[in-house]
């Protein structure tokens, strides 16, 4: 099985963010490499369900631990204090595998901590010294609960039970069972999970990991489906699908199979096989509504790889997509220009237009 981790080329996530500005590329690329997870609550939860749908109960065990609900410390401070925690375990600071546990204390990570807190945005007033000893002072008891847990994601007993529920309403669902169960038990019917396509594309290498794909042997189609969570209502994932970009994710996702470079694909493309539009499968995380099927349409393809220059009625944004990031990236690259969005540094100035 591949290792998408290892894989040395650049994933639709992290250089999307170039569409925001070259510094926040620069910090995805940075949280990417040193294989910091967003500690979010919204990506946790999502990764969770990706996980109870597509993989087994011994990777899930492998994967996370179940922590009691009530720690003692805010929100703000648990993400701080995870954060720093996982840094130091990808850093190889903290997590020894050949002991039980670390010897090592909150209070002997001051960079790491300060790092968290400019990331949170956690009461940048303050000086930093103030800051740091406030962390140590409240986290302390939460970072030994984590250490415990070795390099296990940390998930709470009802974020645990709450991603069940989901699961569970998405393989009842009328519309979205046939999508989400663990196997077909149709013959005709392949399922494979957490594929990972690589591809080429303008001189670059890229990576993606698609959580499913379907293979109807019968009809010689194949389905790439994304599976998302989402603490709104269903109803309005059209709105979200716009905001967080993932027409972006979709087109990326879309091109890159077209171009997958694994043997098994390539067989089915040689042996006639076509695409079908790729699937986003939602569930709400306090389930007020049924899960739903969404369709990527060619349209929203299109506008995630060319970006909506025409400004389409139903998405009025000036939105940029997949070419236009590569052109950014590879502007930034050449020229070593990460401080300032292209058009500014060429010009050293920018214009208000109406």
């Amino acid at each position: 099985m591949i290792d998408y981790q290892t894989i040395s080329a650049l994933n639709q996530s992290t250089l999307k963010q170039i569409l925001v500005s070259p510094k926040a590329y620069i910090k995805a690329k940075e949280r990417q490499e040193a294989r910091v997870e967003s500690t979010e609550q919204h990506f946790v939860f999502g990764s969770l369900v990706d996980m109870m749908l597509t993989e087994s109960k011994e990777d899930f065990d492998k994967k996370y631990a179940v922590i009691p609900d009530d720690t003692g410390v805010s929100e703000t401070i648990a993400k701080i204090v995870r954060g720093i925690y996982e840094s130091a375990i990808a850093e190889d600071k903290l997590y020894d595998a050949d002991i039980k546990y670390s010897p090592t204390n909150l209070e002997d990570y001051p960079e790491e901590i300060l790092k968290h807190c400019n990331y949170e945005l956690y009461q940048s007033r303050w000086k930093d010294e103030t800051r740091i000893n406030k962390i140590i002072e409240q986290g302390s008891k939460y970072f030994d609960i984590l250490k415990k847990c070795g390099t296990k994601t940390i998930i709470t007993e009802s974020e645990y039970a709450k991603a069940v529920n989901c699961v569970m309403a998405l393989r009842s669902d009328k519309h979205t069972s046939k999508y989400c169960q663990k196997k077909s038990n149709d013959p005709k019917i392949e399922i494979i999970d957490k594929h990972v396509v690589v591809f080429e594309h303008d001189g670059l290498e890229f990576k993606g990991e698609l959580d499913r794909i379907i293979v109807d042997h019968i009809n010689k189609t194949i389905t790439p489906i994304d599976f998302k969570t989402t603490s709104k209502s269903v109803l309005n994932f059209e709105n979200s699908f716009w905001h967080f970009r993932y027409d972006f994710q979709a087109a990326v996702y879309t091109l890159g199979l077209t171009k997958d470079k694994s043997e098994k694909l390539k067989n089915y493309y040689e042996d006639g096989y076509s695409f079908r539009p790729m699937l986003y499968i939602v569930v709400e995380t306090f389930l007020s509504n049924a899960p739903m099927v969404f369709e990527i349409s060619k349209a929203a393809i299109n506008i995630g790889l060319y970006g909506n220059v025409n400004k389409s009625s139903r998405v009025k944004e000036n939105l940029e997509g997949f070419y236009q990031a590569i052109k950014r990236f590879k502007y930034a690259t050449e020229y070593n220009a990460w401080d300032y969005p292209m058009e500014y540094d060429t010009k050293g100035k920018t214009t208000i237009r109406l």
